[in-house]
Formats: structure tokens, sequence, C-alpha cells
């Protein structure tokens, strides 16, 4: 005795079938694709230690009175004015975003991509950018200097 097959019964789709399939198949992926990324940017970008996040500098002894050092790491140089008082100036020039250079000799920061000149506290002396540097805020927290590069505050209009 011979035993055939068993042969499945034919599944008609219908075109207008297919296309839906089609269409869900396309949503679905689509959606998974934009959810993946809503997750990706709504996670913090920017680590501690890192540019955009918290920068712990060192500890205020480190740095002698009026003196500017470059923290290429944070993107910006400190400047200890005097006491306990630090500014954090962003390395980036206001005018089209060339890094700016510290010029021990003359007491400035100058842009070498169009001459700007800033002095040693930012404030705006010449050239084409439209305001002083850019800050961050500092602290003070147990003798240690942080440094918080997420919280850019424009410079004042030159």
């Amino acid at each position: 005795m011979m035993t055939e097959g068993k042969v499945s019964p034919e599944t008609n789709i219908s075109r207008r079938e297919l296309f839906s399939y089609a269409w869900g198949a396309a949503m679905a992926l689509f959606l998974a694709e934009t959810g993946g990324i809503i997750l990706v940017f709504s996670m913090p970008r920017f680590k501690e230690g890192e540019f955009g996040g918290r920068f712990e500098a060192g500890r205020v002894d480190r740095f002698d009175e009026g003196s500017v050092t470059l923290f290429r790491g944070g993107r910006f140089f400190l400047v200890r004015q005097g006491g306990e008082k630090f500014i954090a100036l962003y390395q980036v020039c206001t005018h089209l975003g060339c890094l700016l250079r510290w010029d021990e000799d003359n007491q400035v920061y100058s842009c070498p991509c169009h001459g700007a000149k800033f002095a040693k506290d930012g404030t705006y002396i010449s050239g084409p950018p439209p305001r002083s540097m850019d800050r961050f805020a500092v602290e003070v927290v147990d003798k240690q200097l942080v440094v918080d590069t997420g919280q850019r505050k424009p410079g004042t209009p030159a």
C-alpha cells in the first residue's frame, strides 16, 4: 500500500492582503528604529571628566595667582583671579569656532583664524567676534575646583 504525501490546501492571498502585510511590516520596522533612536538620544551624552560634563580641575592651591591653564579635555582655560576666585573660559572663539591660544607675552587670547583678541578675563578687545568669550560655571568643593562644561554662559556683546 502506497501512501501519498499530504498536500496542504492552497492559500490564496490577494494582492491587497499582500500589500497590507508588507505595509504593516514596514511600519513595525520604522517604529522599532524610531524607538531605538529616541532611546539613544534620551541617554546623557556626557560623562564626568569629559567635555560637556562636570570636570574636576584639581586643588585650588595647585594654581598660582593670575595663572592661565588650558584644559584640553574640557576645552577651557582656567584663570585664577585671586584668592579662591576662578573663571573658566571656553576655548572656542565666538566668531567662527576656531580654538583660541593664550599668548603669555601679551597677556591676551588670540584667534589664529581671524586675529581676534580677548583680555585675560575673556572680555573682547578686537577683531570680528560678536561677543566676549563664553564662560562655564566654576565652584570650589572641599578645596577642589569643579567646572561644569555642560552649562555655557554666553559672553557679553562686543
